[in-house]
């Protein structure tokens, strides 16, 4: 396939919002062509989306050095850096397009952009004054952390953590994921401590405060937070989906769970929210229809297949019950 060919199937799968799949096709065509500065902007933006944002700046960088005169580059890098937090270095990216003659569209987009620095100023809660090449490595041990904690290495992943709260204090989504991290390891306190600190007010916080007061007991709290959750018309990132409804299948909130997998199936089609619809018909006891979920999924996993064989027993009912735990079967990088 030609390299317009793939950059062609690289959009089509960023249309259907497929960012893992669209950042494979990417990678394979800029090893072919290094230089292809179309694609790399497609790939940074692909990263910018997943809000991977230190990770967008380095590929934006690496165009930066192919094209050091493209004002299109420089406003994209400003951009990155905006959205990480970085707001001096994202106006300084910003006027240096300006000075580049850039496309009308460009002009008045970095114009709006400068106008309203002192909006973003105001605004912006991750504003650290670290370097960039110390921000790249916050960002490379909070994917690291990221894995260990969805592998069950809560502790190294707490320590991991750690070490991006030095250097970012109260950075909202580290605090969050150190709070998971405690809940997981069953300690209530130290989890909440971290949530409140965060400063998050999104669907995840929302889903971690009913986490939390399930396993404390409080009971009126948790359906408080149930309500605001079941009224949100949010729509999260895949991997904060996969969380949240990971979260209510473990506390048996089924209906919930079931309630929000169908809107995030429809705005985010992925084989890992198929997975959980299965597991939540399995509970059901919709085990042909869960079973044939699981069986077009074991492809991707060994895990699927045994799913698929325990929903055939429970249907003849050769076993009387099986727990199906929501883990993770499709580790790609739309869910770290």
């Amino acid at each position: 396939m030609d390299r317009d060919k793939l950059y062609n199937r690289a959009s089509d799968l960023i249309e259907q919002n497929k960012l893992a799949e669209a950042i494979d096709v990417l990678d394979k065509l800029i090893d072919k062509h290094p230089n292809y500065l179309e694609a790399i902007n497609l790939l940074a933006n692909c990263y910018i989306e997943l809000n991977h944002y230190a990770h967008a700046i380095k590929i934006l960088l690496h165009a930066e050095k192919i094209q050091p005169r493209s004002p299109e580059i420089k406003y994209n890098l400003g951009y990155a850096l905006l959205c990480n937090g970085r707001l001096n270095d994202a106006v300084r990216y910003f006027e240096k397009s300006l000075e580049l003659n850039p496309s009308v569209e460009v002009k008045k987009m970095v114009n709006n952009m400068i106008k309203t620095k002192e909006e973003f100023e105001k605004k912006l809660t991750n504003n650290y004054p670290i370097s960039l090449e110390e921000e790249f490595e916050c960002q490379d041990l909070f994917l690291k952390a990221q894995q260990l904690l969805y592998s069950g290495n809560e502790e190294k992943a707490i320590e991991l953590y750690s070490k991006i709260i030095v250097k970012k204090p109260n950075h909202p989504e580290t605090m969050h994921n150190i709070g998971t991290a405690y809940i997981k390891l069953k300690q209530y306190e130290k989890a909440l401590k971290f949530f409140e600190n965060s400063n998050k007010k999104d669907m995840l916080h929302i889903i971690s405060m009913i986490d939390i007061n399930h396993k404390m007991g409080d009971n009126l709290k948790k359906e408080e937070y149930l309500k605001r959750i079941n009224a949100s018309h949010e729509k999260p990132l895949l991997r904060d989906a996969v969380r949240i409804v990971s979260s209510l299948i473990d506390i048996d909130e089924d209906k919930t769970a079931k309630k929000l997998l169908i809107r995030f199936r429809h705005h985010t089609p992925h084989q890992q929210l198929d997975f959980l619809y299965a597991i939540i018909l399995a509970k059901e006891g919709k085990y042909d229809d869960a079973g044939s979920i699981f069986l077009y999924l074991s492809e991707f996993s060994d895990l699927c297949f045994e799913y698929f064989e325990a929903t055939d027993k429970l249907s003849k009912k050769k076993i009387k019950n099986y727990h199906f735990k929501p883990l993770l079967i499709v580790p790609d990088i739309s869910l770290l």
